[in-house]
């Protein structure tokens, strides 16, 4: 890790930055890149960003679900649509 790096992580900036930047596959490009933060762009940190956006979305959607599907009584085997769909109580 360089000491720009190094100082970035230290000073004003949060602990969980990654070393690695992920850019999402786009255009042409039909890739993911792994890139050292220190080589990113602006445009490349923009991409990422973007791509966690849509996985943080994912992420609240599929908790969402899986909370519903609990708070009707669903068991880990049962499927998640069905479950979500049942009525409380089990009756459909």
């Amino acid at each position: 890790m360089s000491e720009k790096l190094e100082k970035l992580f230290k000073d004003n900036y949060d602990k969980n930055l990654p070393e690695i930047v992920r850019i999402p596959p786009l255009g042409d490009n039909r890739t993911e890149i792994l890139k050292p933060l220190e080589q990113a762009t602006l445009d490349d940190i923009a991409l990422a960003v973007e791509a966690l956006d849509r996985v943080e979305s994912n992420l609240y959607a599929l908790r969402r679900l899986y909370r519903a599907a609990r708070a009707k009584g669903a068991l880990g085997r049962d499927n998640i649509v069905e479950a979500v769909a049942r009525k409380i109580g089990g009756a459909q």
